[in-house]
């Protein structure tokens, strides 16, 4: 059995389980992750809060990377066709993403958004999680990844958001350097 047999049976499985409610649910869930709009709109609020600003860091750097290396290296690379491409009995319910199947963009944008704020605030971050494993579920139920794709994304997104994390300390620790250098001159 190959890879792409269970991929399908799975994906048809979920097919066959498609509700009306459902299906309005996840269309909602999934347009949290279009773009990378929810988690840019939420590291940018981070990002001007003394507060949360290490954390919004975090999260923009960990939405760049899932950018450049997800969603333009490397779904060119692999240039994998989404499940509604193989299969026409699969009737997507959302606008049909033209880009490659592999890895899940969405998933890898929100993974990393969310694990990059998990390291920095336990509690929002634990949110963040559960609205991110949803917006990976989502693009399952809607039929336009496959597995091993939000799989890939997870396993990215987590990777993005803990390289964010520590390039933001980084940065953090040399602004508050030079902060403190500033007022020593005064």
């Amino acid at each position: 059995m190959n890879i792409m047999n269970w991929e399908m049976r799975f994906l048809h499985w979920l097919k066959d389980r498609h509700s009306p409610l459902a299906d309005r649910l996840m269309r909602t869930v999934t347009r949290m992750g279009d773009a990378g709009g929810f988690w840019i709109a939420l590291s940018a609020g981070c990002v001007k809060s003394d507060k949360y600003r290490k954390s919004g860091l975090s999260m923009a750097i960990a939405l760049l990377f899932s950018f450049i290396f997800s969603n333009t290296i490397i779904k060119n690379a692999v240039d994998r066709a989404r499940p509604f491409w193989k299969d026409k009995s699969f009737n997507v319910k959302i606008r049909e993403p033209r880009d490659y199947s592999f890895p899940s963009g969405h998933t890898s944008a929100s993974i990393g958004s969310a694990v990059a704020l998990f390291l920095n605030r336990k509690k929002e971050g634990t949110a963040a999680l559960v609205l991110a494993a949803q917006i990976a579920f989502s693009r399952l139920y809607l039929l336009v990844h496959y597995p091993t794709d939000v799989i890939a994304g997870i396993i990215l997104g987590i990777a993005y958001g803990y390289s964010g994390n520590y390039i933001a300390e980084r940065i953090m620790k040399r602004l508050d350097k030079r902060k403190k250098q500033a007022r020593d001159l005064f």
